[in-house]
């Protein structure tokens, strides 16, 4: 664990040898399923306010053991892909699974709307149909929008606030913060 030039960030970043750990967790299935909940929730618990795992898109063996891990999720669905519906359907089957097979304190905190641009039909319609599918109170009122400089930031390998702090983009995820924080106050009084 590392700390960053941010003031109480730090980070564990994702090495090369973790892409052999697959393997070796969907070979101890099911007992893997819990492994990083061992290795890392009580010291997350202890030492931070705040705990993020960033997953990759996929409903795999590491996405179940952050779901095994974690008090909650965030759902974040990509306005710009219709195979994100299909991909929401698994996700929540998937968290109801693992609620029910070894991490009942696991709550789905709200779905996030990523990549919105409304000057797309695609993007109308998901907003539409998510809209229409799930209440108010599964929503983050938060949506990140579709802009470039998400990889332009990226190819000069720095972050949106580095990048381009005042942006539409950075904004949106300053605004994400503070919904979250104020979500994970009420909800857990933190």
């Amino acid at each position: 664990m590392y700390p960053t030039k941010y003031a109480g960030l730090h980070c564990l970043p994702n090495v090369e040898e973790t892409s052999g750990l697959e393997m070796d967790l969907v070979a101890q299935f099911p007992e893997s399923l819990t492994f990083l909940r061992k290795q890392i929730r009580d010291f997350a618990r202890k030492h931070f306010d705040f705990t993020i795992i960033d997953n990759p898109p996929n409903m795999g063996i590491f996405v179940a053991n952050s779901l095994y891990a974690s008090d909650m999720v965030i759902v974040p669905i990509d306005t710009g892909s219709f195979y994100s519906i299909d991909g929401l359907r698994k996700a929540r089957e998937l968290i109801s699974s693992v609620q029910t097979s070894g991490n009942p304190e696991l709550k789905f905190l709200r779905l996030l709307l990523n990549r919105l641009d409304m000057r797309k039909g695609i993007s109308r319609m998901i907003f539409e149909d998510v809209g229409e599918w799930f209440n108010q109170e599964e929503l983050f009122k938060t949506s990140i929008p579709f802009n470039s400089l998400f990889q332009e930031s990226e190819y000069e390998r720095k972050t949106i606030f580095d990048y381009k702090p005042k942006s539409r983009s950075a904004q949106a995820y300053q605004k994400l913060a503070k919904e979250v924080v104020g979500l994970c106050e009420s909800e857990f009084g933190e």
